[in-house]
């Protein structure tokens, strides 16, 4: 009997063969993409603070900072740590507020043109240009040449190796 009455005589199991070979090679595709991992999802919460970096909260991160919080001006604060170190606020920024209402404005147009709301470029843009940044216990500073200096990240030791930005 040839291999291919085998198959025709027991449709059943032929199935079953076909949709487990199927079912690995699928598994195998998805596991080439992803290299074994999740895939990663956007983030939806950022860290907050309320006390120039000292402590900070997770909240949405569609929140346009500055904005109120327990009767506290919140703005963002973005944390790292370096290798298995403690993590530590690197820097902090928020919005003009003519920065805040064009970004509240470019949102509520892609809300009632039922589109995308605004996109990474245009918020990169307004952020060098209508946003602030400091270092803890620093000044805000608004000069886009200058913000560059501000967000540069290092370790507290000066090494930039093991740098990685926290997650809420």
């Amino acid at each position: 009997m040839s291999f291919r009455q085998a198959l025709n005589s027991r449709p059943i199991l032929t199935t079953v063969v076909v949709v487990a070979v199927s079912a690995a090679a699928l598994l195998v595709a998805v596991m080439t993409v992803f290299g074994g991992r999740a895939p990663e999802q956007a983030a939806t919460m950022a860290f907050f603070t309320v006390d120039d970096g000292q402590s900070w909260f997770a909240d949405d991160i569609n929140k346009i900072p500055p904005f109120e919080k327990d009767g506290k001006e919140a703005v963002r604060v973005y944390v790292f740590r370096c290798g298995s170190g403690r993590p530590f606020a690197a820097y902090l920024q928020r919005y003009t507020p003519e920065g805040k209402k064009a970004i509240e404005e470019a949102r509520r147009k892609a809300e009632a043109e039922n589109s995308s709301p605004p996109d990474l470029i245009f918020m990169t843009r307004l952020a060098k240009t209508a946003g602030e940044v400091k270092k803890p216990g620093g000044n805000w500073v608004r000069d886009p040449a200058a913000q560059s200096q501000v967000t540069r990240v290092t370790c507290p030791d000066g090494a930039s190796s093991g740098l990685e930005l926290v997650s809420p």
